[in-house]
């Protein structure tokens, strides 16, 4: 009786666990995301390493590329530090012997009202294309917008990878909108220059200034008028508590030259989380 009893409770456990294990296959790709977003906004620090790079018009040779890290902490304090490779006056790498030589960029961002903002350096960090970085800014991107999501095979174990591919009509608002606030902090950035120098000085070089910014703002408007955007992400999460553990991105522009060639630019993004609390 007694072994019959054990046996009907190994039975059931089994069934039970069966059972867990259909309900969390059974999620849809959207389940997984909520799931997974769940279990980062349960977390109070982190910490992500990663590198962009820039292609365009196919080149095999990446033109730039670029690493940062970042810590989390208190929840809604992120510490970022960019690293940008150094260039000569002739637009070339500035090395030190063999070695190329860089400059870094630290940058504070709280979240605040539903955003990141950034509360030191937030000229150069936005005038350099620095947030389109933050990893937990892209993953709330992902969160807000209109996306198509399916699962990819071949995950390593105890993963799953997410494949989310933006509306592509909302992907060239979201980088319309982020191109044109990088472009507005740098008439910001020479207007304060402007004002500090001599009246004399300034009343020369204004002018010119302004009308260079006039031109390109115009002319950024005008190609982003004829861009089309594709943005891509792929999400790897721990199945067991749907922490991100990886997170890379693929942002492709297609638009006319001003000469009307047909141009094509992709930022690639790679991140690696670790160190949640």
């Amino acid at each position: 009786m007694l072994y019959r009893g054990i046996k009907m409770i190994f039975i059931l456990c089994c069934l039970g666990s069966m059972v867990a294990c259909s309900i969390g296959e059974a999620k849809t790709p959207e389940e997984w995301f909520e799931f997974t977003w769940s279990g980062l906004a349960g977390r109070d620090a982190l910490s992500f390493q990663g590198n962009a790079s820039l292609v365009r018009q196919d080149k095999p040779l990446m033109e730039e590329n670029i690493s940062y890290y970042g810590q989390l902490k208190n929840h809604h304090e992120l510490e970022m530090v960019t690293i940008l490779p150094r260039l000569n006056e002739v637009g070339t790498w500035k090395t030190a012997g063999n070695k190329q030589t860089n400059d870094e960029i630290q940058s504070k961002l709280l979240w605040k009202g539903g955003a990141w903002t950034i509360s030191a350096n937030q000229g150069e960090v936005l005038s350099k294309g620095m947030t389109r970085l933050n990893p937990l800014d892209q993953l709330e991107t992902i969160r807000k917008m209109n996306k198509k999501i399916t699962t990819e095979s071949g995950a390593a174990r105890g993963t799953k990878v997410l494949r989310i591919e933006l509306d592509p009509s909302e992907a060239k608002e979201m980088i319309k909108e982020k191109l044109t606030a990088e472009m507005q902090v740098l008439r910001n950035d020479y207007e304060n220059k402007i004002a500090k120098m001599e009246p004399e000085l300034r009343n020369k070089v204004e002018p010119e200034i302004n009308n260079l910014w006039t031109s390109g703002n115009e002319q950024l408007a005008k190609i982003l008028k004829q861009t089309d955007a594709k943005v891509i992400y792929h999400l790897t999460i721990g199945r067991r508590n749907g922490l991100p553990q990886r997170l890379t991105s693929e942002s492709e522009l297609i638009y006319l030259s001003p000469a009307g060639l047909q141009q094509r630019e992709v930022l690639l993004t790679d991140n690696r989380f670790s160190s949640y609390q």
